[in-house]
Protein backbone atom coordinates (compact mmCIF):
# COMPACT_ATOMS: atom_id res chain seq x y z
CA UNK A 1 0.00 0.00 0.00
CA UNK A 2 0.93 3.31 -0.97
CA UNK A 3 1.66 5.42 2.58
CA UNK A 4 3.22 8.70 2.05
CA UNK A 5 6.03 10.67 -0.10
CA UNK A 6 9.11 12.11 1.43
CA UNK A 7 10.70 14.69 -0.82
CA UNK A 8 14.59 15.11 -1.16
CA UNK A 9 16.24 17.60 -2.76
CA UNK A 10 20.03 17.99 -2.93
CA UNK A 11 21.41 21.80 -4.18
CA UNK A 12 25.03 22.46 -5.19
CA UNK A 13 25.77 25.77 -4.38
CA UNK A 14 29.06 27.36 -5.86
CA UNK A 15 30.56 30.42 -4.16
CA UNK A 16 32.07 33.00 -6.89
CA UNK A 17 35.95 34.48 -6.04
CA UNK A 18 38.54 35.37 -8.24
CA UNK A 19 38.61 31.95 -9.96
CA UNK A 20 35.50 30.35 -8.77
CA UNK A 21 34.80 26.91 -7.83
CA UNK A 22 32.77 25.91 -11.11
CA UNK A 23 35.33 27.71 -13.17
CA UNK A 24 38.09 25.01 -11.13
CA UNK A 25 35.51 22.03 -11.86
CA UNK A 26 36.33 22.44 -15.39
CA UNK A 27 39.81 22.16 -15.08
CA UNK A 28 41.04 18.40 -16.21
CA UNK A 29 40.12 15.73 -19.57
CA UNK A 30 36.50 14.95 -19.75
CA UNK A 31 34.44 12.34 -22.03
CA UNK A 32 31.10 13.24 -23.09
CA UNK A 33 29.41 10.02 -21.99
CA UNK A 34 25.72 11.19 -23.20
CA UNK A 35 24.03 13.03 -26.18
CA UNK A 36 20.31 14.05 -27.47
CA UNK A 37 18.51 16.56 -29.25
CA UNK A 38 14.76 17.82 -28.38
CA UNK A 39 12.77 20.79 -29.45
CA UNK A 40 13.65 22.68 -26.16
CA UNK A 41 16.53 22.64 -23.63
CA UNK A 42 16.58 19.50 -21.21
CA UNK A 43 14.38 17.84 -23.84
CA UNK A 44 16.22 15.17 -25.47
CA UNK A 45 13.01 13.39 -26.70
CA UNK A 46 13.81 13.29 -29.86
CA UNK A 47 16.82 11.75 -30.15
CA UNK A 48 19.44 10.77 -27.30
CA UNK A 49 22.47 7.75 -26.85
CA UNK A 50 24.80 6.99 -23.77
CA UNK A 51 26.92 6.35 -26.54
CA UNK A 52 27.73 2.91 -25.36
CA UNK A 53 27.27 2.15 -29.44
CA UNK A 54 29.45 4.77 -30.40
CA UNK A 55 32.55 3.68 -28.19
CA UNK A 56 35.00 6.14 -30.62
CA UNK A 57 32.96 8.65 -29.89
CA UNK A 58 32.41 7.86 -25.98
CA UNK A 59 36.43 7.57 -25.97
CA UNK A 60 37.38 11.00 -26.84
CA UNK A 61 38.76 13.20 -24.42
CA UNK A 62 38.23 17.51 -24.38
CA UNK A 63 40.77 18.85 -21.65
CA UNK A 64 39.86 22.66 -20.21
CA UNK A 65 43.49 22.85 -19.36
CA UNK A 66 43.59 25.99 -16.66
CA UNK A 67 45.94 28.10 -18.61
CA UNK A 68 42.97 28.62 -20.91
CA UNK A 69 43.15 26.46 -23.73
CA UNK A 70 41.06 23.58 -24.94
CA UNK A 71 42.19 20.45 -26.62
CA UNK A 72 40.54 17.67 -27.80
CA UNK A 73 42.19 13.59 -28.20
CA UNK A 74 39.74 11.40 -30.41
CA UNK A 75 42.10 8.81 -29.90
CA UNK A 76 42.41 8.10 -33.39
CA UNK A 77 38.88 7.76 -34.57
CA UNK A 78 35.89 9.34 -33.61
CA UNK A 79 32.50 9.35 -34.73
CA UNK A 80 31.37 10.64 -37.98
CA UNK A 81 28.56 12.27 -39.88
CA UNK A 82 27.51 11.57 -43.53
CA UNK A 83 27.61 15.67 -43.79
CA UNK A 84 31.50 15.51 -42.74
CA UNK A 85 32.57 13.69 -45.66
CA UNK A 86 30.22 12.40 -47.87
CA UNK A 87 31.22 8.48 -46.16
CA UNK A 88 27.79 8.09 -44.12
CA UNK A 89 28.10 7.85 -40.83
CA UNK A 90 30.58 5.85 -39.00
CA UNK A 91 33.15 5.35 -37.24
CA UNK A 92 36.64 6.38 -38.49
CA UNK A 93 39.35 9.66 -38.74
CA UNK A 94 38.01 12.75 -37.31
CA UNK A 95 37.27 15.29 -39.92
CA UNK A 96 38.90 18.39 -40.12
CA UNK A 97 37.99 20.82 -38.54
CA UNK A 98 36.61 19.13 -35.90
CA UNK A 99 39.73 17.14 -35.09
CA UNK A 100 41.37 19.37 -32.97
CA UNK A 101 43.86 20.59 -35.18
CA UNK A 102 42.98 24.00 -34.57
CA UNK A 103 44.44 25.59 -31.42
CA UNK A 104 41.49 26.51 -29.39
CA UNK A 105 40.64 28.26 -25.79
CA UNK A 106 37.57 28.03 -23.59
CA UNK A 107 36.17 30.49 -21.12
CA UNK A 108 33.60 30.49 -18.18
CA UNK A 109 30.86 33.05 -18.08
CA UNK A 110 29.42 32.41 -14.06
CA UNK A 111 27.21 35.20 -14.16
CA UNK A 112 25.92 34.31 -17.68
CA UNK A 113 25.96 30.83 -16.88
CA UNK A 114 28.14 29.39 -20.46
CA UNK A 115 31.04 28.13 -21.21
CA UNK A 116 32.54 29.06 -24.46
CA UNK A 117 34.88 27.60 -26.77
CA UNK A 118 36.68 29.74 -29.57
CA UNK A 119 39.05 28.10 -32.32
CA UNK A 120 37.40 26.52 -35.37
CA UNK A 121 36.08 23.31 -35.03
CA UNK A 122 36.23 23.42 -31.20
CA UNK A 123 33.33 21.91 -29.62
CA UNK A 124 31.47 19.24 -27.52
CA UNK A 125 29.38 16.73 -28.35
CA UNK A 126 27.78 16.40 -31.57
CA UNK A 127 29.92 18.44 -34.25
CA UNK A 128 27.05 19.84 -36.11
CA UNK A 129 25.49 21.76 -33.16
CA UNK A 130 26.34 25.36 -33.30
CA UNK A 131 24.68 28.58 -32.08
CA UNK A 132 21.18 28.96 -34.21
CA UNK A 133 21.77 26.62 -36.54
CA UNK A 134 23.21 22.71 -37.41
CA UNK A 135 25.96 22.60 -39.79
CA UNK A 136 25.91 20.96 -43.17
CA UNK A 137 28.21 19.97 -46.01
CA UNK A 138 28.37 23.72 -47.03
CA UNK A 139 27.88 25.69 -43.72
CA UNK A 140 30.98 27.51 -42.66
CA UNK A 141 32.33 26.70 -39.74
CA UNK A 142 31.97 29.52 -37.05
CA UNK A 143 34.70 30.96 -35.02
CA UNK A 144 33.71 29.97 -31.38
CA UNK A 145 30.59 28.36 -29.58
CA UNK A 146 28.57 28.95 -26.51
CA UNK A 147 27.31 26.73 -24.29
CA UNK A 148 24.51 26.96 -21.22
CA UNK A 149 26.13 25.32 -18.44
CA UNK A 150 23.04 23.64 -17.15
CA UNK A 151 24.95 21.48 -14.01
CA UNK A 152 28.30 21.26 -13.37
CA UNK A 153 30.31 18.79 -10.25
CA UNK A 154 33.40 17.50 -10.06
CA UNK A 155 32.50 14.55 -12.09
CA UNK A 156 30.00 15.58 -14.60
CA UNK A 157 28.86 18.87 -16.34
CA UNK A 158 25.56 19.07 -18.35
CA UNK A 159 25.52 21.43 -21.21
CA UNK A 160 23.46 22.43 -23.56
CA UNK A 161 23.36 24.28 -27.38
CA UNK A 162 20.65 26.19 -29.32
CA UNK A 163 20.94 25.16 -32.85
CA UNK A 164 17.39 26.78 -33.85
CA UNK A 165 15.21 23.99 -34.14
CA UNK A 166 17.00 21.97 -31.83
CA UNK A 167 18.55 21.86 -28.98
CA UNK A 168 21.29 19.45 -28.18
CA UNK A 169 22.70 18.23 -25.34
CA UNK A 170 25.80 16.97 -24.09
CA UNK A 171 27.11 15.17 -20.36
CA UNK A 172 30.43 14.99 -19.89
CA UNK A 173 31.96 12.90 -16.99
CA UNK A 174 35.38 12.96 -15.68
CA UNK A 175 37.84 10.78 -17.15
CA UNK A 176 38.60 8.37 -13.90
CA UNK A 177 35.46 9.43 -12.06
CA UNK A 178 34.40 6.15 -10.28
CA UNK A 179 30.68 4.72 -12.37
CA UNK A 180 27.77 6.00 -10.26
CA UNK A 181 26.27 3.80 -7.71
CA UNK A 182 22.39 2.42 -9.08
CA UNK A 183 19.60 2.95 -7.28
CA UNK A 184 17.65 0.29 -5.96
CA UNK A 185 14.33 1.57 -5.72
CA UNK A 186 12.30 0.35 -2.50
CA UNK A 187 9.59 -1.97 -3.98
CA UNK A 188 6.92 -1.33 -1.34
CA UNK A 189 5.90 1.85 1.30
CA UNK A 190 6.16 1.95 4.88
CA UNK A 191 3.23 1.10 6.80
CA UNK A 192 1.87 4.61 8.27
CA UNK A 193 1.48 4.77 11.79
CA UNK A 194 0.50 7.90 12.63
CA UNK A 195 -2.96 9.59 13.54
CA UNK A 196 -4.45 11.22 10.74
CA UNK A 197 -5.25 14.24 12.87
CA UNK A 198 -1.29 14.44 13.39
CA UNK A 199 -0.63 14.56 9.34
CA UNK A 200 -0.40 16.93 6.95
CA UNK A 201 -0.56 15.01 4.58
CA UNK A 202 1.10 16.12 0.68
CA UNK A 203 0.40 13.18 -0.91
CA UNK A 204 -0.88 9.73 0.19
CA UNK A 205 -3.34 7.19 -0.59
CA UNK A 206 -3.51 6.77 3.67
CA UNK A 207 -4.09 9.99 4.63
CA UNK A 208 -5.45 11.96 1.06
CA UNK A 209 -3.43 14.29 -0.80
CA UNK A 210 -3.22 18.31 -0.37
CA UNK A 211 -6.43 19.94 -2.87
CA UNK A 212 -5.21 21.62 -5.86
CA UNK A 213 -1.37 20.21 -6.08
CA UNK A 214 -0.08 19.75 -9.47
CA UNK A 215 2.49 17.38 -9.12
CA UNK A 216 3.85 17.33 -12.94
CA UNK A 217 3.70 21.21 -13.93
CA UNK A 218 4.10 21.66 -17.64
CA UNK A 219 7.35 24.13 -18.08
CA UNK A 220 8.96 22.40 -21.28
CA UNK A 221 10.72 19.81 -18.65
CA UNK A 222 11.44 16.53 -19.96
CA UNK A 223 10.45 14.42 -16.71
CA UNK A 224 7.49 12.47 -16.11
CA UNK A 225 5.65 11.54 -13.12
CA UNK A 226 3.04 8.37 -12.46
CA UNK A 227 1.70 6.66 -9.45
CA UNK A 228 3.32 3.67 -8.64
CA UNK A 229 3.27 0.79 -6.22
CA UNK A 230 5.63 3.04 -3.82
CA UNK A 231 4.30 6.39 -3.86
CA UNK A 232 4.98 9.04 -7.24
CA UNK A 233 7.69 8.16 -9.45
CA UNK A 234 9.51 10.58 -11.45
CA UNK A 235 11.78 9.42 -14.40
CA UNK A 236 14.16 11.40 -16.89
CA UNK A 237 14.32 14.38 -14.75
CA UNK A 238 16.03 17.71 -16.07
CA UNK A 239 14.11 20.15 -13.92
CA UNK A 240 10.25 19.77 -12.55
Amino acid sequence: MKNYLTLMMVMSVFFGGTLSASQETFHGDWNVTFVGVGPNIGDTGWWSSDLNDRPTFKDDVHTFSADGTFTQDFQGETWVEAWQDGAGDGSRAPVAPHDGSNAATWSYDEAAGTVTLTGVGAHVGVPKAVNGSELGADSEVPASRTYIVTSITATEITLDIDSGGAKWRAVLTKVGAPAPVAFSAPTSAPAATLDAADVLSIWSTTYGNRDNTNWNPGWGQAGTVEETATGLTYRNLNYQ
